[in-house]
């Protein structure tokens, strides 16, 4: 770029200049996160109110990229891995995590994230990791979940979850404690039934003896 200075016919002076401002447009190389990505983790953001200096493009640029998070170097770069152990976070598993469809790694652990874990991360294809270690979770593990163990496409970390049965045969043996239940109430209540059907004359002959 050059730039010449030239007086005007009428003008007795030189060429003065006392300031000049140049702008150019330039195009930026990276295009911005993927924006299902973007929506999940801020509705993450939200939902936990996760005290973290997450602000503007999760991912790009590069230098700037949110912690606790890796993203994929596709031309609309996908949240690959999401670490959010340690963040307190309060509640159940929200289904916005099910929206990160490029997601490898999820670290969850050491929160206290409450209720049954999730039928929807069985669905996630991608998902190879999972740290749920020290949490609050109740019921039982997914089957699917478990299947995915089971033929090691799946590494699942469970322990520190007291409430938690971690085996499929949790949901039998929730029917048998049924079961057992009310097979003590019905003979109480068989005989509670029975004294009372009792007729007096024969109550007083009883006493008398």
């Amino acid at each position: 770029m050059e730039f010449s200075l030239e007086k005007t016919d009428e003008s007795t002076l030189p060429p003065i200049i006392n300031a000049l401002e140049v702008y150019m447009i330039k195009g930026l190389s990276q295009s911005t996160t993927d924006p299902d990505d973007v929506d999940a983790i801020k509705k993450i953001k939200s939902v936990y109110t996760v005290s973290r200096n997450w602000q503007g493009d999760p991912c790009l640029p590069k230098s700037y990229r949110w912690s606790g998070l890796t993203c994929n170097k596709s031309a609309s770069p996908g949240i690959i891995s999401l670490n959010l152990s340690s963040s307190n976070l309060i509640g159940k598993i929200h289904s916005s995590f099910s929206t990160l469809t490029s997601l490898q790694y999820l670290d969850l652990s050491y929160n206290n994230l409450t209720g049954d874990i999730t039928d929807f991360l069985a669905d996630m294809l991608f998902l190879n990791t999972l740290n749920l270690l020290g949490n609050n979770f109740t019921g039982s593990v997914p089957l699917a979940l478990l299947r995915k163990l089971d033929d090691e496409s799946l590494s699942l970390s469970l322990d520190g979850n007291p409430y938690l049965c971690k085996t499929n045969l949790c949901a039998e043996e929730g029917k048998k404690q049924k079961k057992k239940s009310k097979n003590v109430i019905v003979p109480v209540v068989a005989s509670i039934a029975s004294v009372l059907a009792t007729p007096l004359s024969h109550i007083s002959h009883l006493l008398e003896i």
